[in-house]
């Protein structure tokens, strides 16, 4: 399909790509002391892409400090 029409598939790769992304940069922000909220903000991100794509799970960091 073309750019402006994504198919389902290519939607939902998408979509991962972004979460893992995000999970990604939350996990750095938690391992590098960063503020919990900063962490948290990337995670919810995460969280929402991964919802959005059909049957997408991403791993998420534990909350920073607890």
């Amino acid at each position: 399909m073309s750019a402006e029409n994504p198919s389902p598939a290519d939607a939902d790769a998408a979509l991962l790509r972004a979460a893992i992304a995000c999970a990604d940069r939350a996990r750095q922000v938690a391992e590098e002391g960063g503020h919990g909220v900063t962490a948290e903000t990337w995670a919810t991100a995460a969280a929402e892409l991964s919802l959005a794509a059909k049957g997408v799970a991403v791993p998420l960091p534990a909350r920073p400090g607890k």
